[in-house]
Formats: structure tokens, C-alpha cells, sequence
């Protein structure tokens, strides 16, 4: 039993690799370490690294080859460190003052009940003598009229206001929204009215997210167009594109009501269904063989990431969707070129490039959530299927698809009954 369960981690070095960097990323959360220190003990143990590398193979004594796995290990740890220590975010260098700034929008813009709402972003204004670029992001509320509803993705802005600081209300115990924020790089606030601003400019933004959301807009007048209106529209335009503004209180409360509000937050969960959907529909293709080479799965693979990034495009390219999207691509690809590929590791792979390039995803629910929803229906969706011996090929389909979503259900099942038991 041991020797299995060591054979199994050898398959899956992602793995191992992972579990250090989330423990170095988690303790800089926590504990704060300077940048000085940091670079002298990473010095000293690559050194140590090297030297029992070299020792080992020299005097060939491999009773201590555990030696350089605890160094990698201790390496990864202050790689974690570190990561957060470069990445950490800053925070606005003028609150309070009346200045003129100049700013471009960073992410379509919705409606609230008594204002519209965006993130600004290339924050720059003029203090004294020189020109301020913030490397903070600002959240804008806009006053609530038709000059505010046509302001889109992109546009550039010049405005006359004071951007405030974002403060908590001060409940004990509370969720702190303000450090949710900071971690997304998100450090200031400023409401405009309409005759503060000024639209000096269209298409500034990025080329990928503007036809992103151009697309989203597209489809949504579709839906428009056949007569879908109201909370039914507000609904279809959740489920299918990712975008929850224009659902009412009434609805939204009614999802939370029922524990169903994952459902209308297009996530992991969603692409994962997409996935194991597709990835059932096209296995014949597993099969196609040209020469003793399986084609049939290189022609799979592709046809999936082209299917799981329009789908990530269509819902407008939100933060959950595209690291499911990399999660998924990397699974595809793996599977693909290495049949025996361990899925696992795969995903473990994902998680680790996605951390390196930004430690503070640790932080957000979405990313442990879409995880743990792929990761159940990796591990229970095949058990599910199982259970049941159908002989009829439709039958056998429709129960394999409807297994995929019971087996994503189960992880928000599990958390829902823990946070119920925590309360």
C-alpha cells in the first residue's frame, strides 16, 4: 500500500511542487518578510543545493538523496515568499484632493440601483510640478443617466473629482472588503456626476477583452431581438455570457434563497460541464489512427480548446472563466500528446503557472472553488457513471452527462454544509 501511494506521487510532480509555493505564498499573507533577508537565505540554500547535489553524486552515497528535495522544497517556499513580495500591490499616493485625472475604463460598465458602476484604470493626474500614473485601479460610480449608459470598455475619461479611499464599516468580525480589493489591485473610489467628465477617447483598452465583450453585446441583443425580455432575459444573459447586471434584488435573492447562486456565475463549473460534454460527445475521435498515429485525439484536442475558448470569449473573458479556460487548455494539450498523462498533475500544473504568474488568486474563493469543482468531477464523475449499468446508448449518454453535473454539485454541496456547520 505504501508503495503504491509513492508510485502514485512520482506520477505527479506538479504536485509536489505546488504544496510548497501555496505554503510560501500563505505565510507572506501572514507574516511580513523583507526583500533583503529573503534574497540572502534564497542564496545560501541554492548554494547548500548545489554543494549536496554535487556531494551525493561524487561520493555516490545515496542514502541521503533526500537531501536536494528538501532543499527544492525550502527553495519553493521563499519562491512563494517572494512571489507576493513582487506582486504586492500598491496603494493610491493621493486621496482627498480635488485634481484633475485622466483615466480609462476597464471593464464594461453596469447598472446599479441609483448609479452605473466600472473600474478605472491608468489612473494619471498632475501634482505640483509632475505628471502621477497610479499602479492602482479605482472603482467609479457614474450618475445614473444616458451619458453614463453609453460609456463602454475602453473609453478614455477626464474628469474633476476626489478619488476617497476605500474604508470597511467597521463590524466586528466582518468580511474585509477593502483587503479583497487591495489584493486585486483595486485601492481608491470616486462617484461622478455627468458634468464632471468628459469622453475624449474610444478603444483604448485591450483588443482581445473589447471584441470580448462586443461579442457578449452582440448575443444579448439576439436574445433581445426574439423576444426574451425581463427577468428571463436577465437570467439567460447570467447562465450564458457571465453578466449578472441586470438582475433585479427579488431574483437574486431568490438564487440565494435556494443555494443556487453559483448557477448564475459563469465559473470553473460551467467549463468544466462544457468540457466533460464535449470531451464525451468527441470520443470517437480517440479511435482515428493514420499511420499508428492517433490523429483522431491532436484533432480532439483542438477542436476542444477552440470550443472552451469561444465559450470563455462569449461570457465576456471574467477572471474564474479564463482560469478555467488555462486549467482546461492544459488538461487538452496534456491528454493529447501523453496518453498515459496523470489528469491530476494536469491540473496541478495549471494551478501552479497561474500562481506564479499572480500568488494572490490563493486568496480568492472563485479560484479554490473552480478547483475543487474540477477536481470533483474528475474523481467522482467516472464512480457516478459506474453506479449504474445501462445497456441503452442514449440512456448511457444522458445519465454519463447528467453525472458530470451531480459530481460538480457534490464540492458546493460539501462547502455549503461546512459553512452551514461553522455558523
Amino acid at each position: 500500500m505504501q508503495f503504491d501511494f509513492i508510485r502514485f506521487l512520482k506520477q505527479l510532480p506538479f504536485s509536489r511542487l505546488i504544496f510548497p509555493l501555496i505554503a510560501g505564498i500563505l505565510f507572506a499573507l501572514n507574516f511580513n518578510v523583507g526583500i533583503k533577508l529573503l534574497g540572502l537565505i534564497s542564496s545560501v540554500l541554492f548554494f547548500i543545493f548545489i554543494f549536496s547535489v554535487k556531494f551525493i553524486f561524487k561520493s555516490k552515497n545515496f542514502r541521503h538523496r533526500y537531501l536536494p528535495g528538501i532543499f527544492i522544497n525550502s527553495l519553493l517556499v521563499l519562491c512563494g515568499i517572494t512571489l507576493l513580495k513582487v506582486n504586492e500591490k500598491e496603494n493610491f499616493r493621493l486621496y482627498g484632493k480635488k485634481v484633475i485625472v485622466s483615466a480609462i475604463i476597464d471593464e464594461p460598465v453596469s447598472k446599479k440601483e441609483n448609479s452605473y458602476k466600472s473600474i478605472l484604470t491608468s489612473v494619471t493626474y498632475k501634482l505640483g510640478n509632475r505628471i502621477v500614473n497610479e499602479a492602482a485601479k479605482c472603482i467609479v460610480y457614474f450618475e445614473k443617466n444616458d451619458k453614463a449608459a453609453h460609456l463602454k470598455y475602453g473609453d478614455k475619461i477626464i474628469f474633476k473629482a476626489r478619488i476617497t479611499e476605500i474604508k470597511n464599516p467597521g463590524n466586528p468580525h466582518e468580511f474585509d472588503y477593502k483587503q479583497y480589493l487591495h489584493r486585486k489591485g483595486i485601492n481608491g473610489q470616486v462617484y461622478l456626476k455627468s458634468s464632471d467628465l468628459r469622453h475624449v477617447e474610444s478603444d483604448r483598452g485591450s483588443f482581445i477583452f473589447k471584441n470580448a465583450y462586443k461579442t457578449r453585446t452582440f448575443l444579448s441583443e439576439i436574445y433581445e431581438k426574439y423576444g426574451i425580455s425581463g427577468k428571463e432575459l436577465s437570467v439567460l444573459q447570467a447562465l450564458t455570457l457571465g453578466d449578472r447586471s441586470e438582475i433585479d434584488d427579488d431574483t437574486r435573492q431568490s438564487y440565494v434563497a435556494a443555494g443556487a447562486m453559483h448557477i448564475l456565475a459563469v465559473s470553473g463549473l460551467h467549463v468544466g460541464i462544457i468540457f466533460m460534454l464535449f470531451n464525451f460527445l468527441l470520443k470517437f475521435l480517440d479511435k482515428v489512427k493514420y499511420k499508428d498515429r492517433h490523429i483522431g485525439k491532436i484533432f480532439k484536442a483542438f477542436i476542444l480548446l477552440i470550443i472552451i475558448w469561444c465559450f470563455a470569449v462569449l461570457s465576456g473573458l471574467s477572471p474564474s472563466v479564463r482560469r478555467a479556460a488555462v486549467m482546461f487548455s492544459f488538461i487538452i494539450v496534456s491528454k493529447a500528446v501523453n496518453r498515459h498523462v496523470n489528469i491530476y498533475n494536469s491540473i496541478s500544473a495549471s494551478a501552479f503557472i497561474l500562481l506564479i504568474i499572480n500568488p494572490y488568486l490563493i486568496t480568492e474563493v472563485g479560484f479554490q472553488l473552480s478547483y475543487a469543482a474540477v477536481l470533483s468531477i474528475v474523481f467522482f464523475q467516472p464512480k457516478l457513471v459506474a453506479l449504474l449499468k445501462i445497456n441503452n446508448k442514449i440512456l448511457y449518454y444522458l445519465w454519463a452527462l447528467t453525472s458530470v453535473s451531480i459530481a460538480a454539485g457534490i464540492t458546493i454541496m460539501l462547502d455549503a454544509k461546512n459553512k452551514t456547520g461553522n455558523m
